[in-house]
């Protein structure tokens, strides 16, 4: 993709912090997350169109100059889809026509299993029909918090969990196991990020889908997940690759050689949540087949407040915006 150069123009900058806090903590088996810092950008072009962004930095996730590289890029991608009349999704998906929604998983949060039987029936009755828990490392606690959230959520409802990284390379099988004979859909960083060869030989036991997220943080790394056949799935996370174009980039050439993505979130404002949803709606625009993985986008609904409205989140589907630009409105 070509942009005009727009760079050049832009005569002003304006930075604004911002401090948003969670309904409840996040808990992870990297930490616990109650509140997350970051930035808006604001770009104004000489012509007075208006680019928005964000950066939103985080521990062990996102590095501050992925973030504020992400901020800028997409700042600019907004002027120039309004300059050219179509929405940042069209600039992604070269013209291809963009659906109308993107569907997306709901991440749950509660600690006991109890609040998180709560909270899965409600994400269910929301129209979410896959649902995303994060794994404490601890395998007894973590098999009661799946029975928990599965026996709630109903048999209509996928489940996927989230490992970050947490396990070892003897305590993985058995746990895979596990997770396979209850009918989870995928396993998303079951391994250290850096173990692509025991990521590898733990895919080769096809015991779960397995998906590369802490892994892939650029170019070089998401080529080597796929030369060591280490993933079925690549989870691109615009905030923390620096750039939209290069999850592109990334998502083609994983394609290619026949791995599916799927675009995650971390704890954005709205401004950088619309960014994901543009690049989810271009790659769905351009998938080669009918279906794939559901996205990870609905962070926003772990938030307190927010730095902007939109994009729309309607019985567990993003709305894709078509308007001119990325969509949100501050």
């Amino acid at each position: 993709m070509t942009l005009a150069p727009v760079g050049s123009e832009i005569v002003a900058r304006h930075r604004e912090p911002y401090t948003l806090r969670l309904k409840r903590p996040l808990h992870t088996s990297g930490g616990v997350i109650e509140e997350v810092r970051g930035e808006l950008l604001r770009l104004e072009a000489g012509d007075g169109l208006v680019g928005l962004g964000e950066a939103c930095p985080l521990p062990g996730v996102v590095t501050a100059a992925a973030a504020r590289s992400q901020a800028e890029e997409q700042a600019l991608l907004d002027i120039e889809a309004q300059r050219r009349g179509v929405p940042i999704a069209s600039l992604l998906a070269a013209g291809a026509a963009l659906p109308d929604r993107v569907a997306t998983a709901a991440l749950l949060t509660a600690r006991h299993p109890a609040d998180l039987a709560g909270e899965a029936a409600a994400a269910a009755e929301d129209g979410f029909g896959v649902l995303k828990l994060k794994l404490t490392g601890v395998r007894a606690e973590d098999r009661i918090r799946l029975a928990s959230v599965m026996d709630a959520a109903g048999p209509g409802v996928r489940i996927r969990v989230d490992a970050n990284g947490c396990l070892t390379r003897s305590q993985a099988p058995r746990t895979l196991r596990e997770l396979a004979d209850l009918g989870v859909e995928l396993i998303e960083q079951p391994l250290a990020p850096g173990d692509l060869d025991g990521a590898a030989n733990l895919r080769r036991q096809g015991l779960v889908p397995m998906a590369a997220d802490e892994s892939i943080h650029d170019l070089a790394s998401a080529r080597a997940v796929l030369h060591a056949r280490a993933a079925d799935f690549l989870v691109l996370k615009p905030m923390r690759l620096g750039s939209l174009r290069l999850a592109t980039e990334i998502a083609a050439e994983a394609r290619e050689q026949g791995v599916e993505v799927f675009v995650t979130t971390v704890l954005e404002g709205a401004v950088g949540r619309s960014g994901a949803l543009h690049l989810a709606a271009a790659l769905d625009a351009t998938r080669p087949h009918d279906h794939g993985p559901v996205h990870g986008l609905a962070t926003g609904r772990l938030l307190r407040h927010d730095v902007a409205t939109g994009p729309d989140l309607v019985s567990g589907h993003m709305v894709v915006p078509h308007t001119p630009g990325a969509g949100v409105t501050t």
